[in-house]
């Protein structure tokens, strides 16, 4: 089901919630309850968007960056919207374009934060960013603070040359970006049909232009095909250091072991001066999925990797806890083709993702992927068997299990979805039991029921 209006259900969390390790919880999306929610349009400055992703800071857990490429053929350059307090009920949004957007976003295809600085990256998807017809383009580096992007330079002057950190120009038609660590990102290079890893060390600041500590590994045995309209989305799992890639131009997904390979050739670089380029010869990579159509966004969550497909607007869900992906299930957006881009899976645990064609913002609601504070233990015991009703309640609800021991006594508390704990009672369950919550806002908190060897932590709403 689609769902055409925004916030028909508010789903809140903040970094301090944490996904299932492995994953499996993202396995619930399939059990008949799943929906479309649509949380931002072309109302909301969206175009052209193609990449979004969440501001990795705890206080900014839920400021959202899409990025819009508009045009990869002119010197317009992409734009971004951030939405704060996305899918919330308080959710504004603000549209900013860089000062020399037109050279240092050209054409922009992908978005990535780092959040060990709160930097973030763009790859750059034109031949030339100066519209010259030579080859000179590459990834940047921008600033998250609000304060800087956009602003700085903004018009361009003899001192500020837009708000870019850092900007190196070795790989024309960049389809993708990963971020690794602090400044390092791994680009997919459409250009020279194949990925590679760029380091721009320490910025150079807003609107500056040093770029002699840049480092830059070219990986030419991990071959990879564009496709000009269609961004090829990659993401680093950093547990396993395995960079998986959207090959998009040749319909298939490919991992990297971002550890392995030996120093190759030392290259030329005839248009920028650079603390290092050169070859990597003998990666271990390879193929782990073939036969998609138009793979585009990538996202990986513990065990499971997640994809969507350009072609079908499917998104479609695998486990890689073996050696080989395996296919679990996939959900389609349908209606147009060509639509559905990057993906990311927010801070809530939901899925996120962008409709090109439709000029949206999607999340995918369900109310059985479920999130836990920090703290909150989200392995239900095997034994104690608590329902809660009603659920949704107005505030009054009554707790039964039907196999404890009716002497013990249980801890019940309630946290709400940043992690706070908002009630606190002691039950023998020996019967049904009233939990009045009528002191707390309307929402979705966290319900944990444990002694000193059970636990069990279910999702109440308060209406």
């Amino acid at each position: 089901m689609r769902k055409n209006l925004l916030l028909t259900m508010c789903l809140a969390a903040c970094s301090s919630f944490v996904l299932a390790q492995d994953g499996t919880n993202l396995d619930n999306y399939f059990d008949g309850n799943s929906e479309f929610t649509v949380i931002g349009t072309s109302s909301h400055s969206l175009n052209t968007p193609v990449d979004l992703d969440f501001h990795p800071a705890a206080d900014r857990a839920y400021e959202l960056w899409v990025l819009n490429r508009r045009s990869f053929t002119s010197g317009q350059g992409a734009t971004t919207v951030i939405f704060h307090n996305a899918g919330r009920i308080d959710q504004s949004n603000e549209f900013r374009r860089d000062g020399v957007a037109g050279h240092f976003m050209a054409g922009a295809t992908a978005i990535d934060f780092s959040p060990e600085n709160e930097n973030w990256g763009s790859s750059t998807g034109v031949l030339n960013a100066n519209f010259q017809g030579t080859t000179f383009t590459g990834p940047s580096l921008w600033s998250s603070d609000l304060d800087i992007y956009g602003i700085i330079g903004n018009p361009a002057s003899a001192q500020f040359n837009g708000s870019h950190l850092d900007m190196l120009h070795q790989s024309p038609w960049g389809m993708g970006i990963a971020h690794e660590v602090d400044n390092v990102f791994w680009v997919f290079d459409g250009f020279n049909g194949h990925v590679v890893r760029y380091d721009f060390a320490d910025d150079h600041g807003p609107g500056q232009d040093f770029h002699g500590d840049g480092r830059i590994r070219r990986y030419p045995d991990v071959a990879v095909e564009k496709v000009d309209a269609i961004p090829s989305h990659m993401v680093l799992d950093k547990e396993n250091n395995m960079l998986y890639i959207c090959d998009t131009g040749n319909d298939r997904v490919l991992r990297l072991d971002i550890t392995s390979g030996t120093e190759g050739s030392a290259l030329t670089s005839f248009t920028e001066q650079l603390a290092e380029f050169r070859e990597m010869d003998n990666p271990d990579w390879d193929v782990i999925l073939t036969g998609l159509d138009d793979p585009c966004g990538i996202e990986v969550v513990g065990d499971r990797l997640i994809i969507s497909e350009n072609g079908s607007n499917d998104i479609i869900f695998y486990d890689i806890s073996g050696d080989m992906p395996v296919e679990i299930d996939r959900l389609n957006y349908g209606a147009d083709a060509s639509s559905v881009m990057g993906l990311t899976v927010g801070p809530d645990g939901l899925i996120w993702f962008v409709d090109n064609t439709r000029r949206e913002v999607v999340r995918i609601d369900n109310p059985n992927v479920v999130i836990f504070p920090t703290g909150v233990d989200n392995k239900a015991t095997q034994t104690a068997d608590f329902k809660v009703y009603p659920n949704p309640s107005n505030g009054l609800f009554y707790l039964e299990s039907s196999n404890v021991n009716t002497d013990e006594m249980f801890q019940v508390r309630v946290y709400d979805l940043l992690g706070k704990q908002v009630h606190q009672q002691q039950n023998q369950f020996n019967g049904n039991q009233i939990m009045d919550l009528n002191n707390l806002k309307a929402g979705i908190y966290i319900l944990s029921i444990s002694n000193e060897t059970e636990s069990v932590t279910k999702k109440i709403i308060v209406e």
